[in-house]
């Protein structure tokens, strides 16, 4: 897991430069998705294994629950 705060800039392009402190520790592929309080969270692609399969037990029934999946998986890359 990836504990902290990093800078990052853009390219011209619009693409996100990532510190090689933080491609060192979360791979080559990875997962990145709208986090909450505006930030983006990333996920190796383990993490984001595990945090999916926690996503799936909540409840379907519960429309909060179906908010707070969606609000991840929807925007996930």
């Amino acid at each position: 897991m990836l504990i902290g705060e990093y800078e990052h800039s853009m390219d011209s392009k619009g693409r996100l430069i990532m510190p090689a402190k933080l491609r060192e520790d979360i791979g080559e592929k990875f997962i990145v998705t709208k986090g909450l309080d505006g930030c983006l969270f990333a996920f190796s692609l383990a993490e984001w294994t595990n945090f999916e399969q926690k996503l799936r037990t909540l409840p379907i029934s519960n429309k909060d629950a179906r908010l707070f999946t969606r609000f991840f998986l929807s925007r996930s890359y």
